[in-house]
């Protein structure tokens, strides 16, 4: 889902209406949507923020985590937190090849302690 905050204060409207049609869309279909809340993207302004490696930005994936929850509560049943986030640790801390694009190993175990910190 790419229905991240628009800034570290608001949500696009615009894209929880839209991902709320294709939840719709499915439901029509007669499919079962399951909903993924971190599928290896941010918003911009994230890792500008130091991303997951800063333990304050924990707030900001569950506030998005709660706004979500009460947008498609009543759409979904099936909800996915975080996916696959070693593959995200490697490719965005190890390797540098997503963002943030670094490549620290401490900053790969701070991002991996808040993922996990955010999950539970």
């Amino acid at each position: 889902m790419v229905t991240h905050l628009a800034s570290p204060s608001s949500f696009s409207e615009e894209a929880i209406n839209h991902y709320r049609l294709v939840v719709n869309t499915l439901r029509g279909m007669g499919l079962k949507p399951f909903l993924t809340l971190h599928h290896f993207t941010n918003p911009v302004w994230f890792p500008r923020r130091d991303g997951w490696a800063r333990a304050s930005n924990i707030d900001f994936f569950l506030s998005f985590v709660k706004k979500m929850a009460h947008s498609f509560k009543k759409e979904v049943n099936t909800w996915l937190v975080i996916n696959e986030p070693l593959v995200y640790i490697y490719n965005g801390y190890i390797e540098g090849v997503w963002p943030p694009g670094k490549r620290s190993l401490r900053d790969a175990l701070k991002a991996l302690k808040n993922m996990m910190e955010a999950y539970c």
